[in-house]
């Protein structure tokens, strides 16, 4: 079995992670099992069945363990895909050092403050997701995602249970509308994730080397990508901090909530103003925030 030790930059709560993992009602690429998270990863041409756990001896590193896969996989480009899908190596020390002097800030993100934020490994994984995420309730869009794991069928088998990774561009892109009718979104958006995948399958779309104020005009030149879709799939991808979903309501829930004790929903000019003030770690923010909500409410 193949091993490799992992050293994420400090401050990194592990076990939030699966905390908060373990609240999602359906899951997807990403689990919690027990005191691990497990995930298939796609290094190249291969598939990799991933589990991390603490490590046994020392608690500032992470014990990662190939369970199975595909063919041959390179350790460093394996590392490489890890480092990026747990944010090993995200920049936590500066923002939890700005958060202890913006008093209304520490409040609301303080129980998550070392909560390391999962990455898509691809822009396109994490446009997809948004794309089914529109308009509609967590819950219904995890079991969308979800069944697009299985009708796209990339899997690996262990101990007798299924684990799959996310389908290639080129499958959605060949798709028909009654192929991907049991996604049970509209049919616009499923023209507009076959449209996308035509033009990822094709190089026409290719934003993942792209910084993300380059990639947030491309992505909102599409018809049917608006600020929300393209903020959510930059901060799942880029860990963008200039680009916020202002009008998601579950934002506005846990805005109004944790920053001024209320319930309900705050407005988005409320939003707008708060997140402009915190610059740079506005995105580090929403995400935070947005993640407490999903361990304490959900």
């Amino acid at each position: 079995m193949q091993s490799l030790i992992l050293k994420p930059i400090p401050p990194y709560d592990f076990d939030k992670l699966l905390q908060m993992l373990r609240r999602f009602p359906t899951t997807v690429l990403d689990h919690a099992v027990g005191d691990t998270y497990r995930r298939v990863l796609r290094v190249r041409d291969q598939l990799a069945l991933v589990q991390v756990a603490t490590h046994v001896t020392d608690s500032s590193l992470l014990r990662a363990s190939v369970l199975t896969q595909t063919g041959q996989i390179d350790s460093a480009a394996l590392t490489a895909e890890l480092g990026k899908v747990l944010a090993l190596v995200d920049d936590r020390h500066t923002f939890s050092e700005y958060a202890r002097t913006n008093a209304p800030l520490h409040t609301a993100i303080e129980p998550v403050i070392a909560l390391p934020m999962l990455r898509s490994q691809t822009a396109y994984e994490a446009l997809v997701s948004a794309i089914i995420e529109q308009q509609i309730s967590w819950r219904g869009a995890l079991k969308a995602q979800r069944w697009l794991l299985e009708w796209g069928g990339h899997s690996l088998e262990h101990n007798g249970e299924r684990w799959y990774a996310h389908p290639i561009p080129d499958q959605i892109a060949g798709a028909t509308l009654a192929d991907l009718k049991p996604l049970k979104i509209t049919d616009k958006r499923i023209r507009l994730l076959i449209e996308v995948s035509q033009l990822v399958a094709e190089g026409k779309l290719q934003l993942d080397d792209l910084p993300a104020t380059d990639a947030y005009p491309i992505l909102t030149a599409i018809k049917g990508i608006g600020h929300w879709t393209a903020a959510v799939t930059l901060s799942r991808t880029l860990r963008s901090t200039n680009y916020v979903g202002t009008n998601d309501v579950a934002l506005q829930a846990a805005v109004n909530w944790f920053f001024f004790g209320r319930e309900g929903r705050a407005d988005v000019k409320t939003l707008v103003e708060l997140f402009a003030g915190l610059g740079e770690h506005a995105g580090r923010t929403a995400d935070l925030v947005l993640s407490r909500w999903v361990i304490e409410r959900y």
